[in-house]
């Protein structure tokens, strides 16, 4: 081979790694040029996002957007507000407050009940003759249709020995399964322990109401019995 061909051969194959190394440093480049893109993008991306906040989180207060570039962490804990009722308490006070609408609406209906109540006061005996069984002792006749409600007796002088107990009829008939009943030595029936029991309390207007003493004890005297009915 001759000088010029192996210079030229020798130009040939120096062009052709010049290229090579040309086209690697190029490739080179753009590694480096994505690189730095991606770190600027990762710089970028943490920046938008903030950095996570090292203060405690607030509570309560005005309401806004805020300017802070940090962000929350995902177990932060936010402080209980003190100044503001706990569910346990709402739920106290929510049953206090039914209770007192219960109680309200209880004592509406008993003054109902009251207003539409009527007594019956009658003596039975007069205050010295000691009192004697037997029937038709007292009597009235019903003003109004009602329910019977509740008897109740009281003596002027009490039994020495022996309750006095009375029954009520109506048109003839009793209408107490339990009946009231003034114990020795006692001047009212509220202290017997024994409340009345009406098996009939239904009355219509003009029914006859009579009262009768089943038992008289001894030495008992002014007896009175008060009969309370709902018209």
């Amino acid at each position: 081979m001759s000088i010029e061909s192996e210079i030229a051969a020798l130009t040939l194959a120096t062009t052709n790694l010049l290229a090579a190394v040309n086209a690697k440093k190029s490739e080179l480049d753009q590694r480096v040029a994505q690189a730095a893109q991606s770190a600027a993008a990762a710089a970028a991306s943490a920046a938008a996002v903030g950095t996570p906040s090292a203060n405690l989180p607030a509570m309560n207060g005005t309401a806004s957007a805020g300017s802070s570039s940090a962000v929350s962490r995902g177990d932060h804990v936010h402080p209980s507000d003190t100044s503001r009722a706990s569910q346990a308490a709402l739920e106290s006070l929510a049953d206090l407050v039914d209770t007192k609408v219960s109680l309200m609406v209880f004592e509406d209906f008993m003054a109902e009940l009251a207003a539409k109540t009527q007594v019956y006061q009658l003596a039975m005996s007069d205050l010295s003759t000691e009192i004697t069984a037997g029937a038709n002792k007292a009597y009235f006749r019903v003003p109004k249709a009602g329910t019977l409600a509740g008897v109740r007796l009281s003596l002027f002088g009490a039994s020495t020995s022996g309750a006095v107990t009375v029954d009520l009829l109506k048109n003839g008939a009793s209408v107490l399964s339990t009946k009231p009943s003034v114990l020795a030595t006692h001047r009212s029936s509220t202290t017997s322990g024994i409340t009345p029991v009406f098996s009939d309390s239904e009355v219509d207007e003009d029914d006859e109401i009579t009262l009768s003493v089943l038992d008289s004890g001894s030495g008992a005297t002014g007896l009175i019995a008060t009969v309370y009915m709902v018209h």
